[in-house]
């Protein structure tokens, strides 16, 4: 019984020193990671933390709830998308450049984040409506930044350019290799579209 009840204490003492060096930055790369591979709704929170070597219940001092963290992952990804292009675009100068500045920093941010880009795009019915509207308002601005890049803010289908123009830019993630060896053609087959398809300004 003395060994029972040392061996007892003796995983206490590792629960604990889990719970303390274990921080949110490990819970959500798990998370991602976890919630890419096996789908949002199949992963438990006893199986994500089992993964960063917790207690179920240890999990509660670091996220609200499953569907809290999947928010925060998908929030992130967006809002850091935003700041990338928004500051890249700014540096540019013709209208051309911006497009193409534009455009391959959209592509480059989503390469290094592939599993947040697939999550953010195939995991998003799973948010509440309000969520869901915050990080439908980050995608409005990362367009609305392009639209002032183009000039086209008087179109009469601006909504849909919109549309078609992200839906291109979200879709090279199925295609284009992790190392973005095609991405100068990528972003030039993309900008060459574009062009095409608005008037001239």
């Amino acid at each position: 019984m003395p060994v029972a009840i040392n061996q007892r204490s003796q995983q206490n003492r590792w629960w604990t020193f889990m719970a303390r060096t274990v921080g949110i930055c490990d819970i959500r790369r798990e998370a991602v990671d976890l919630f890419f591979t096996q789908g949002f709704h199949a992963v438990s929170l006893r199986k994500l933390a089992s993964a960063v070597g917790l207690e179920a219940g240890s999990l509660y001092h670091h996220i609200d709830s499953k569907q809290e963290l999947l928010f925060e992952i998908v929030e992130e990804y967006e809002a850091t998308l935003l700041h990338k292009v928004k500051a890249k675009s700014r540096n540019a100068t013709d209208r051309e450049q911006q497009l193409r500045v534009y455009v391959t920093n959209y592509i480059s941010f989503m390469l290094k984040n592939r599993q947040s880009c697939v999550l953010s795009a195939r995991e998003l019915h799973a948010l509440t409506d309000a969520q869901r509207e915050r990080v439908l308002a980050l995608r409005r601005n990362q367009m609305a930044i392009l639209v002032a890049i183009l000039g086209v803010s008087d179109c009469a289908d601006i909504a849909r350019l919109i549309n078609v123009v992200r839906s291109m830019l979200v879709g090279v993630i199925d295609w284009l290799p992790q190392d973005g060896a095609d991405i100068g053609k990528a972003t030039n087959d993309i900008c060459r579209i574009i062009l095409a398809t608005i008037s001239p300004q």
